[in-house]
């Protein structure tokens, strides 16, 4: 599930920047907040995991502002001493 009912999955750095920019064209604004981040880092120190809130706010051309939050789950890998998001996926909210 995805903002509009539209949902891709990217893969590498170009894809994602190719899709960055294709919407970019289409957005006035567009802010991102992660909110109450469980970070478990994995005992061998190289890989961990993320369970967060994202939310995101933006305004279309000409249209009024949307709101949107999502629930995700990063996993992580640590490279030459730098953390890089190797995985990120949205989770599914059971709704009762």
């Amino acid at each position: 599930e995805d903002v509009g009912g539209y949902s891709k999955s990217l893969t590498g750095q170009e894809e994602i920047r190719s899709s960055l920019f294709a919407v970019r064209s289409q957005l006035n604004s567009l802010t991102v907040s992660i909110f109450d981040p469980q970070v478990k880092v994995e005992s061998s120190g190289q890989s961990g995991q993320v369970s967060a809130t994202a939310r995101a706010v933006w305004k279309e051309v000409d249209q009024e502002s949307n709101l949107s939050a999502r629930e995700l789950s990063f996993s992580l890998v640590k490279l030459d001493g730098q953390w890089f998001i190797s995985h990120l996926e949205t989770v599914s909210v059971i709704r009762r």
